[in-house]
């Protein structure tokens, strides 16, 4: 009501209602009394200004009544535009609210395309995505069938208007496409389309993209409502491109990483099995002509760590953990079997494990795990050991696991080629779970390798 009454007609309404008829009655009085009085007689007078007087108050009336009329007009044409605008704001809700509750960049681009029709209310939407070089990367329509889109052949590339708002970064309203002197026309089998509004979308001073509506469904054009609706829309809908997009780079490093870290599994785990059971084999060979009974036990033992490398290769797969670290057993045992596993003829292999006071998650259990037969494979494939002891010690700041041998040593400090991965692998693994390796060696002094695993490492979910 407040804007009804502050109108410009209404304003101008009550000057002339109200002013105008006070004026003409104020004047005829001034007439009677000046001019007829003195000429016709008191009576005669008063009986005019009577009339006058009457006149006056129905011309007011009138007047008053035109004007309520005029105000209950303007009043029913702003609640009509009150009502249009809720619905915006309702509709501009409910798309934000679905276009930024989905992450897939694919799901989040379809949302975007078909809530933007429905916002503003048109037949068509689309939008297009654009690459770092600011080229077309995807262009996405709402409105027109999958038969459509394919006798339409390729998508566009930018020119005419659609490259118009990619060019110039600011908001395009058209009341007719086909006399706008950047319009290039449409392709073949294109729908007809006439009217246009598009809006760019920019998130944190980029442009990743433009949007664009046509044909309102009640065949007006566009005004000034619908383009700052639409605006409100596309900066919800490129922050939603933008989060999509950086959840896509943030699951495509996580794949990488993912991969790196089956590649370190059957690195340190599958390889490492298999280089122990060609020991194991070599060997046995010493053994087959003097004493084929145990030649035959070695033998054994090796199928049984064959059998369990391929189980291990199947779980690395399937992207699951190696069936000892669903044993439960903790770490000491799962160190334990290590060092019975990798037993080696002429190579005294000791363990000593002391119980964590409390169960470690299997991740820090599984990495410990790693860098313990890591280390001891580089000990008995490089160090040209007799002895190598495996401990595991708790105290106030962690767990400290150590293996140590008495080889030939190296140079830590020696960059070492692309093909000894070994080092590299240990203290990735160290830095997942939030622990320090520690590498003492040096040539003819055999080599020591720590572990220190704070109490408090998670290394992720148990």
């Amino acid at each position: 009501m407040d804007q009804v009454l502050k109108s410009p007609g209404a304003r101008r309404l009550r000057l002339w209602g109200v002013g105008l008829p006070i004026a003409l009655v104020v004047a005829l009085q001034f007439f009677c009394d000046a001019v007829l009085r003195p000429r016709i007689g008191a009576a005669a007078a008063g009986d005019i200004s009577g009339f006058l007087t009457v006149a006056g108050v129905v011309v007011f009336a009138l007047v008053i009544w035109r004007m309520l009329e005029h105000a209950e007009c303007e009043l029913t044409a702003v609640y009509r535009a009150a009502r249009q605008h809720e619905k915006q704001l309702v509709a501009l809700h409910e798309a934000a609210l679905s276009v930024t509750s989905a992450l897939d960049l694919p799901t989040v681009l379809r949302r975007v395309v078909e809530e933007s029709r429905t916002v503003i209310g048109t037949r068509y939407g689309a939008l297009a995505v654009l690459s770092a070089d600011g080229a077309i990367e995807e262009f996405i329509t709402a409105g027109i069938d999958k038969a459509a889109i394919e006798r339409l052949g390729a998508p566009p590339t930018g020119h005419g208007l659609l490259g118009l708002v990619i060019s110039d970064p600011q908001p395009l309203r058209v009341e007719n496409i086909g006399t706008h002197p950047q319009s290039v026309g449409f392709p073949p089998n294109h729908p007809p389309m006439r009217t246009l509004l598009a809006v760019p979308l920019s998130y944190q001073g980029t442009v990743v993209g433009s949007l664009y509506v046509t044909d309102r469904e009640d065949g007006r054009a566009f005004d000034a409502a619908d383009q700052e609706t639409l605006e409100r829309f596309g900066a919800q809908a490129a922050t939603a491109v933008a989060n999509a997009r950086l959840y896509g780079e943030v699951e495509r490093l996580s794949l990488v990483e993912e991969r790196e870290r089956i590649s370190m599994d059957l690195h340190d785990g599958v390889l490492q099995t298999l280089y122990a059971t060609g020991l194991g084999l070599e060997a046995v060979l010493e053994d087959v002509d003097i004493d084929p009974v145990v030649a035959k036990d070695g033998i054994e033992r090796a199928i049984r760590r064959l059998h369990g490398t391929i189980g291990d290769i199947r779980h690395y797969i399937f992207d699951l953990r190696s069936a000892q670290e669903q044993t439960g057993d903790g770490l000491p045992a799962l160190l334990r079997r290590l060092v019975d596993g990798l037993q080696h003829p002429g190579v005294d292999i000791t363990v000593e494990a002391d119980a964590p006071p409390a169960e470690l998650p299997k991740r820090v259990q599984w990495e410990c795990w790693h860098v313990a037969r890591e280390a001891m494979s580089n000990a008995l494939r490089h160090g040209g050991c007799t002895l190598v002891a495996v401990t595991l010690g708790v105290d106030a700041a962690g767990i400290r696991l150590r293996v140590a041998d008495d080889g030939v040593g190296f140079d830590p400090h020696r960059p070492a080629g692309d093909g000894h991965r070994g080092l590299r692998n240990m203290q990735r693994r160290a830095e997942v779970i939030g622990a320090r390796m520690e590498v003492a060696s040096a040539p003819g002094r055999g080599t020591t390798v720590t572990l220190h695993v704070p109490l408090a490492a998670e290394g992720g979910s148990q």
